[in-house]
């Protein structure tokens, strides 16, 4: 095959594919002058990466893909040898004299396989094509080094002057650079003549690449040297690694990225084939079952070792180093040892340079490099978690009156150095250290005696972003916000282990605490429960009162969530006496509206009334409407609960209208939540399923998960009244594995019972074996009804209905004391096996 037939074909499947060249350079990330030397004959054997992506933009089946190939590839068959003098010797058959023609390089052999790196590799060798000079940047242990041999073992063919990889590392001085790529090239130093000059003259003419391997210690000279040897020598090429851009003319700066781990919640999830899918586990086990040969990659192990890799942040090293004490430590043990990493990772081969050979002297080897300032900026952005903004990195660096540009200069330059992680398509930038570069950063921070101050300062920082969020999502409750909210969780959460778990700030975290209660209602009840209850018992004088009554508070709205209404009861009634002294007539009336519905979900109707009447007006009085709002929707209620349809509707309706008029999405999908609740209790399914469908779209656009179980549990309640059962056990299914993944018990327990129901009352549901499906339904059942009473959980209309209607038939069709039986089993199971078996049905 032929340069030309190569490029008619690409011409050919361009045109079939309706491409033009520049659509076609852009799905294969190449310029469209490239596309066009190629089709023209200009350019006659292509890399083999860029055949490959070629293929892949032109989407070509396979017969297609192999003739591609074939015509790029190059007219000639050889095996290669590698020469005690670190040259290739090209042997073509003996029944031809053709002349012996040699291929220069020096690229060392590695005996393990490269994992997880056949993208990067393919976008390099593409961006060598049409750029001089490419540099791969990227953290310590990224993997660098073995990318770029990997690009270069792919490309060796195609640089007749050879391809020569120059190690810069251990070079103790920026002047020896020159030197290094001279002794590697056996280019001779003369006494009358500058070295560069001899480099220069040596390789004018030459079709050659160079690999300038780890430059970031040497960078200027490096980048000097690259700089004169690509202006004078047009043919050469140059990749170089290094921690930091070389910043010279030309240069094209590739990224290498972590290699690919599950999130947390699918690690929790994968089985090992498809864990074996992510690069860094199939790496973890390549490394592990090299130290030991038996090593269990099993359902059982999988997720343990993706969560492990995700901790590790995808970083190729720090998984090597992690895989090597699988023959001592159990994956597990490894996991919970990873809080003290820079002690485990240790002990990595011997033959690496020391700087790899542990995490901490990988680190350090970046550390030393820095200058003092960077390493001052460094320790004091370990003590966030999560990420952080260059305005709260400011503010922790150098307190209040920090220059913002200043510190972005620095940052720019961790930035630059692989140090500190940039994510710039955030709404609004933030940066990251790798955890086990935070580790040390925090360690160096201790050392030096900062981290009380620097600590204060960001607790400091994050509770004043709480109170500002928290102002703004009570007059809008915007999507951008609650997403701003959700990039914060790990420094709040940080912040408060600071401030209660270690006592370093008490009345700061029970104010912090309080104020988040928007967000666990988004993100986390259990956890917001849990950071309440540890500042709940800390409450002593030095309390303010409208402290305690927003603990109280938010204590009651959690505990409605979960339907312990007594609990809420009581914490609302406490709430409301620590606002009225503190004279906080906002807090009284938000306050009393938890008191009020708890009463009247307790049988207090009237009592409720009155409370709540009491909190509607203050609300007014203040003209707080989105507080009057939620108050109309719990009046509402107890009007639907006493039969007063028409003036239920009446409330719920003013209800909506105000939060539709103030934009608040979540609040109106939280009317409409309980307004289907009304409707079913009225009868009317139609009304109830119609409105429910309306919150769930908003739930879901807006991420309230909390709230999606909420409104599908209810709706598989509403299918099943109406005996559509698929789209109830839908409904129910998703409920129940949201709802476990939430920690929300009760909604557990109903979503459970909606799935026992469906297989009580559906007929037919098991036709091989009729009495199955009601044994299981009468397990689960036992099951949710001995949950519910371990919650002390009152009754609701809604389950309450369903309970009784799945229990008489499961008494007709199965006689009272196989059910009793049933039932008693049932309220024996686990928390997993009750989700377990109703997941079944």
């Amino acid at each position: 095959m032929t340069g030309s037939t190569f490029g008619a074909l690409l011409r050919r499947h361009r045109l079939s594919a309706g491409l033009s060249q520049e659509a076609l350079a852009e799905l294969a990330r190449m310029s469209a002058r490239g596309v066009g030397a190629l089709e023209r004959g200009d350019r006659q054997h292509p890399y083999r990466e860029t055949v490959l992506l070629l293929g892949k933009a032109l989407r070509l089946g396979p017969a297609a893909a192999a003739e591609f190939e074939a015509a790029a590839a190059r007219p000639r068959q050889s095996t290669r040898r590698v020469s005690p003098q670190g040259t290739i010797a090209d042997e073509r058959s003996s029944m031809t004299n053709l002349p012996c023609q040699r291929i220069r390089n020096n690229l060392p052999a590695y005996l393990t396989p490269c994992i997880g790196r056949e993208a990067d590799t393919a976008a390099v060798a593409a961006l060598l094509e049409v750029c001089r000079l490419v540099t791969l940047t990227g953290t310590g242990g990224i993997g660098k080094t073995r990318a770029s041999l990997e690009v270069a073992a792919e490309t060796v063919d195609h640089f007749a002057d050879g391809v020569w990889f120059v190690e810069l590392g251990s070079l103790s001085q920026p002047s020896l650079v020159a030197s290094a790529i001279a002794q590697t090239l056996n280019v001779k130093e003369s006494p009358n003549r500058p070295l560069l000059d001899s480099l220069l003259s040596q390789l004018k003419q030459k079709s050659a690449l160079l690999i300038l391997d780890n430059c970031e210690h040497v960078v200027a000279e490096a980048a000097a040297v690259a700089g004169a040897l690509l202006r004078s020598c047009p043919r050469l090429r140059i990749m170089a690694t290094s921690r930091e851009p070389l910043r010279i003319e030309g240069e094209r700066n590739y990224r290498l990225p972590p290699l690919r781990v599950p999130t947390l919640k699918e690690a929790a999830r994968l089985d090992a084939p498809c864990a074996a899918r992510y690069a860094a586990v199939a790496l973890f086990v390549e490394r592990a079952r090299a130290v030991d040969r038996e090593f269990a990659f099993s359902d059982q192990t999988a997720p343990v070792i993706a969560e492990l890799c995700l901790r590790l942040d995808g970083i190729p090293l720090a998984i090597e180093l992690a895989a090597a004490r699988a023959n001592v430590l159990p994956v597990r043990d490894l996991l919970v040892r990873l809080d003290r990493r820079l002690t485990l990772l240790t002990e990595g081969s011997r033959t690496a340079p020391f700087r790899h050979q542990t995490i901490r002297t990988l680190i350090d080897w970046s550390y030393d490099l820095l200058s003092p300032a960077e390493q001052r900026l460094f320790e004091c952005i370990s003590v966030f978690a999560g990420g952080c903004t260059t305005e709260s990195i400011a503010a922790v660096y150098a307190g209040a009156g920090a220059d913002e540009f200043v510190v972005l200069e620095l940052l720019k330059g961790l930035v630059d150095k692989s140090l500190v992680v940039a994510d710039l398509l955030a709404p609004e930038p933030r940066f990251r250290l790798l955890e086990s570069s935070r580790q040390y950063a925090s360690e160096k921070l201790v050392a030096r005696g900062d981290y009380a101050t620097v600590a204060r300062r960001h607790a400091t920082v994050h509770l004043e972003l709480a109170a500002r969020l928290e102002r703004l999502y009570e007059s809008i409750a915007s999507l951008d916000i609650i997403r701003q909210a959700e990039t914060e969780i790990p420094n709040w959460r940080s912040a408060l282990t600071w401030m209660l778990d270690a006592r370093e700030d008490v009345v700061a975290g029970q104010h912090l605490a309080g104020l988040l209660h928007w967000v666990w209602a988004h993100f986390s009840y259990a956890e917001g429960r849990r950071w309440i209850r540890a500042a709940l018992p800390l409450v002593d004088e030095r309390t303010p009162p409208a402290v305690v009554g927003q603990l109280e508070y938010v204590e009651a709205l959690i505990a409605r969530e979960f339907s312990e209404i007594n609990i809420s009861l009581a914490a609302a009634a406490r709430a409301v006496a620590a606002f009225r002294l503190a004279g906080d007539v906002l807090g009284v009336a938000r306050a009393q509206a938890v008191q009020g519905r708890a009463l009247a979900h307790l049988g207090h109707v009237m009592d409720g009334e009155l409370v709540l009447r009491e909190a509607l007006e203050a609300a007014r009085t203040l003209n707080n409407r989105s507080l009057a709002a939620r108050i109309q929707e719990s009046i509402a209620l107890n009007l639907a609960r006493g039969g007063d349809a028409a003036g239920a509707r009446s409330y719920f309706t003013e209800a909506l209208a105000i939060n539709e008029e103030l934009g608040l999405e979540s609040a109106a999908a939280t009317v409409n939540l309980t307004f289907a609740e009304a409707e079913f209790l009225a009868g009317d399914v139609d009304a109830a399923l119609r409105i429910s469908a309306d919150a769930l779209a908003t739930f879901r656009a807006i991420d309230q998960r909390y709230s999606v179980v909420n409104v599908l549990s209810n709706i598989a309640a509403y299918l099943t009244a109406r005996n559509a059962f698929d789209a109830a056990r839908t409904h129910a299914r998703e409920a129940l594995e949201l709802a476990f993944e939430l920690e929300l018990d009760v909604h557990v327990a109903w979503a459970a019972q909606h799935l026992a129901a469906i297989a009580a009352l559906r007929p037919g549901y098991d036709t091989d074996r009729p009495s199955e499906q009601h044994v299981r339904a009468g397990r689960i059942l036992g099951f949710v009804e001995a949950r519910l009473a371990n919650l002390e959980v009152i009754d609701w209309y809604t389950e309450k209905q369903e309970f009784d209607r799945a229990i008489g038939v499961l008494r007709a069709s199965i006689g009272e004391d196989k059910l009793s039986l049933l039932l008693a089993a049932g309220a024996s199971m686990t928390v997993d096996g009750g989700v377990k078996l109703a997941l079944s049905i």
